[in-house]
């Protein structure tokens, strides 16, 4: 019993193998249990006991259940807040201002600081904003969502002599010099033609394999290019994470 409440068996594995599913039962003149029998020579024994916590203890002792943690800051705050207006008045101002606070998002915390690498655009583990710090970008144009992602077939359209903008189903994606590694001999872009992906697969990362059709229908490797708008920032509609 503790603060003048109701008896109680104690916590733990000893008090729960000695009774069991026991409890006291309590009226308004006291409480009793039957007792286990003992072995001989033992008996049973009634002690109290007494404490007090400090200031800075009980102030630690609320932080640990009412945030996410004791900081020697809040502990500091607490403490001169009790100076003045006790512990309890402390705790109470505490907890309006905490009420009174803007809501912030524990999961906007975890993901600034613990944010995996993402090739590919998912709707999780990512910022909530590409713009917020430590959001995570990929340098590489082309990934296995452009390739695979759906049925619909995909298709690369070259506009340009050099440099040459890149365009996957009529959406802009990058501006390369030149992006060959199996050039066919003489071979040149034509602007107006839809050159389909011919493999399913793409390796993601710069100068990666991507696989398309030129017009005589043979599939020839381009690579996978660094993304780069320059010269074509009107292009951008939007940004693919």
């Amino acid at each position: 019993s503790y603060d003048s409440n109701d008896w109680e068996v104690s916590a733990g594995s000893f008090a729960h193998a000695a009774f069991g599913s026991t409890e006291f039962l309590c009226y308004d003149s006291g409480c009793q249990i039957n007792l286990p029998a003992l072995e001989d020579g033992a008996e049973y024994r009634v002690s109290s006991s007494a404490y007090e916590l400090s200031p800075i203890h009980e102030h630690a002792r609320f932080l640990e259940t009412a945030s996410f943690g004791i900081t020697e800051s809040s502990l500091d705050v607490l403490g001169a807040s009790a100076a003045i207006n006790g512990s309890s008045g402390a705790i109470s101002e505490h907890i309006q201002l905490q009420m009174q606070t803007d809501m912030s998002s524990h999961r906007a915390f975890w993901r600034k600081r613990v944010n995996p690498r993402h090739p590919i655009a998912k709707d999780a583990g990512i910022s909530n904003h590409p713009c917020y710090t430590f959001s995570r970008w990929r340098s590489f144009t082309f990934d296995r969502n452009d390739i695979d992602g759906d049925y619909e077939p995909h298709y690369l359209n070259v506009i340009g002599s050099g440099p040459y903008a890149l365009y996957l189903n009529g959406s802009f994606r990058t501006v390369v010099d030149d992006f060959w590694l199996t050039k066919p001999e003489g071979y040149s872009f034509d602007s107006e033609f839809d050159y389909p992906i011919c493999a399913s697969y793409t390796q993601e990362w710069i100068g990666g394999y991507l696989a398309i059709q030129v017009e005589s229908g043979e599939c020839v490797i381009v690579e996978n290019p660094r993304v780069s708008i320059t010269g074509f920032e009107a292009s951008v509609t939007g940004y693919v994470l």
